[in-house]
């Protein structure tokens, strides 16, 4: 689990005492927690579902937009990861139609996943966007983002990396 990496990158071994694996993961607050990842790329998929099922989240993913809000339609996503550019529909299209209430609830923080570096930030934050991880992702930055977005609650801005 997350909480073991942590433990380790913490100093967990003989010379210090262990942290609490537990504690830690439910510091996290991310235990049972759904999230939606959509994006086109199979490998960022598979990354995002092994960072975020090590922590705990039940993690469902999508392809494109259109998969995206068609699982949406069933309901219960703490948070969605949503790629900018797929094929189509990207994630501007499909987070407008998430926000009018055209596929789950439209609260539900939407953060973007973009490779088109920081000066798109701001115009995707502008669009919608709950928060914007830049690509490639990293593994802390990931955890980091969806924790605060639970934290949050729905439809506040995550500040994400």
């Amino acid at each position: 689990m997350v909480a073991r990496l942590i433990q380790s990158l913490l100093g967990g071994g003989a010379s210090r005492p262990p942290h609490d694996v537990r504690r830690l993961d439910a510091a996290l607050g991310l235990l049972g927690r759904r999230v939606l990842v959509v994006d086109d790329n199979p490998a960022n998929l598979t990354l995002a579902r092994a960072v975020l099922e090590s922590a705990g989240v039940d993690v469902t993913a999508a392809g494109d937009g259109v998969l995206a809000l068609e699982a949406l339609t069933s309901g219960g996503f703490d948070v969605v990861l949503m790629d900018v550019r797929m094929p189509r529909m990207g994630g501007p299209d499909a987070l407008a139609r998430i926000r009018a209430g055209d596929a789950g609830r439209p609260d539900t923080p939407v953060i973007a996943l973009s490779a088109e570096g920081q000066e798109s930030r701001a115009r995707l934050l502008e669009q919608g966007f709950d928060g914007v991880l830049g690509k490639p992702v990293r593994a802390a930055d990931l955890i980091g983002a969806v924790t605060a977005a639970c934290a949050s609650g729905a439809r506040r801005t995550v500040r994400a990396a």
